[in-house]
């Protein structure tokens, strides 16, 4: 079957050059950056308000591309009230159409140093996959303009949900009042993420009316979505990608004191050891076969072995971070949600009860679409790339969504209606930003 990698086809005939990495230019970020650092306390200024700025030169395969980079320092705060600093980068291209894309870049790591700020001023792109650069160098061809929250924010916060998705609505709030990027409160809004990015764009559409009802958010687009992050715990613990479930518990530290208490109390040695493994490596091959087929939950690691998740200290923020069981958290905007029905990482009946939730409360409108063909997480990502591009650039447009929910199937993404079409379209258009950008290389 050559139709399920046709978008990786295409995109090395676009691209032509060796895939090195998207936007990394400009000197090097680092947790040592003292733009970083939060200008005194931050508690009694508004959420979203821009507390620094700075402007760098977008780069792709070491040639700028047509666009200017920003990077604000913003306020958000916690899954409680209490604010912090946190960072997010702004793509805008030479010839925006005036609306917003805020992507998700599911850089699943508990390392501050592996925030994609860092990543797109140079301060590596083991945070980014190839997959990431196809969906944000494809709505910036089409004149989008692109926000990249670092949504996990100062303490890389991985997994935690409602932390995330205050993040990600409050560095809209911030890029919509940020002048120079030329935006206004009535900017049309569309969010998109996978996998770990749809950890932070799905709490942020289930947030969306209570939190930050002023934006005008016209769709939301979420796959692979941990919507119950115990059962991915259980699910990934001692499998192949047992990295993610480790990392996921040690993020959720970063986030809740009650949990970094439990787990400072019960930690092993080879528990201490994996913590600073964590909190000091990236997205990576080498990270992930660190952890490959270990059992954290176990009294190798904790003493709590596999009761671990039901302590209450820990069974207590889980439950608080069930996406889609809080009748009063439904999505308002126009939402299409895809899994693949063979997701090896991310359990289908969770993201299928996320749903059915949802649509007993009531959502407006709601696309589900399963993937039953022989997809997986990884490649899903991909062969949805088009059906996401057509769902954003329709609800833009002003094509009216689907009027409550909408359940489907497919076997594979790309013989969607429309879906061959835009990805040769989108194709095209990759090739066009790459040859008109400056192809004068980047020392």
């Amino acid at each position: 079957m050559i139709l399920p990698y046709l978008l990786q086809t295409l995109w090395a005939t676009a691209s032509a050059l060796p895939v090195t990495g998207l936007f990394a230019r400009g000197g090097q970020a680092s947790p040592l950056d003292p733009f970083y650092i939060s200008p005194g306390n931050v508690q009694g200024s508004p959420l979203g308000t821009v507390l620094r700025s700075r402007t760098f030169q977008p780069i792709y395969n070491d040639r700028p591309l047509n666009a200017t980079g920003y990077q604000l320092l913003y306020v958000t705060q916690g899954a409680n009230t209490t604010k912090f600093a946190a960072t997010t980068t702004i793509f805008k291209p030479t010839q925006p159409n005036g609306n917003l894309i805020t992507y998700a870049e599911p850089y699943d790591a508990d390392s501050t140093a592996c925030a994609p700020s860092a990543a797109y001023l140079g301060g590596g792109w083991s945070t980014t996959s190839d997959d990431e650069t196809l969906y944000m160098i494809g709505f910036l061809d089409q004149g989008y303009i692109v926000n990249s929250p670092d949504y996990e924010g100062p303490d890389s916060a991985y997994s935690a949900g409602i932390l995330s998705g205050h993040a990600v609505l409050d560095s809209v709030r911030a890029v919509l009042s940020y002048g120079p990027i030329g935006l206004n409160a009535n900017t049309q809004v569309a969010g998109v993420g996978y996998s770990g990015g749809a950890i932070a764009t799905g709490w942020a559409a289930a947030l969306h009316a209570s939190y930050a009802p002023s934006i005008n958010v016209v769709a939301w687009s979420v796959g692979g979505t941990p919507a119950d992050l115990l059962a991915c715990i259980q699910n990934l613990d001692g499998g192949p990608y047992a990295r993610l479930a480790i990392g996921g518990i040690f993020g959720q530290s970063q986030a809740y004191q009650a949990i970094a208490d439990l787990l400072s109390a019960s930690l092993t040695s080879i528990g201490l050891s994996a913590r600073n493994t964590t909190f000091n490596g990236c997205k990576s091959p080498t990270v992930a076969l660190d952890f490959a087929f270990q059992h954290f939950l176990s009294t190798e690691y904790q003493s709590y072995g596999s009761q671990l998740v039901y302590q209450p200290a820990f069974a207590g923020p889980l439950s608080q971070q069930l996406l889609g069981q809080d009748p009063n958290l439904v999505p308002v905007a126009p939402i299409r949600v895809f899994h693949a029905l063979h997701d090896e990482v991310i359990p289908y009946a969770t993201v299928q009860k996320m749903v059915n939730s949802w649509c007993a409360n009531g959502i407006k409108s709601l696309i589900f679409e399963t993937d039953e063909g022989a997809s997986e997480h990884g490649t899903e990502e991909i062969l949805q790339l088009a059906n996401v591009f057509n769902w954003v650039n329709s609800r833009m447009n002003g094509t009216a969504p689907p009027v409550g929910c909408q359940i489907t199937t497919t076997v594979l993404p790309l013989l969607d209606a429309g879906a061959l079409p835009a990805a040769v379209s989108w194709a095209a258009g990759i090739a066009n930003t790459l040859i008109t950008s400056n192809t004068t290389p980047v020392d």
